[in-house]
């Protein structure tokens, strides 16, 4: 996911309809494993979540389309060098 202010992951992490909702804590990293996760919880093998990428999609599955999630909550802007 892009770099994403603190204010927009709480905001989002409260939305049932993202994949941030998922998440246990925003305090800590995350690995999730998408097979694993669709067995756990079948009813994810169809939900459509907002979309957090440049996509042309308003919702996207994305168990379908990763086979593993990673959240890291403190991220750095990218910083390029000249």
């Amino acid at each position: 996911m892009p770099y994403r202010k603190d204010k927009w992951i709480k905001k989002s992490s409260e939305n049932e309809e993202n994949l941030l909702y998922l998440l246990s804590s925003i305090e800590k990293n995350y690995f999730t494993d998408s097979t694993g996760k669709i067995r756990e919880h079948p009813e994810f093998e169809n939900k459509k979540f907002e979309r957090m990428f440049n996509l042309k999609k308003d919702k996207t599955n994305w168990f379908k389309h990763f086979d593993a999630l990673v959240f890291i909550p403190k991220s750095e802007k990218i910083k390029h060098l000249k």
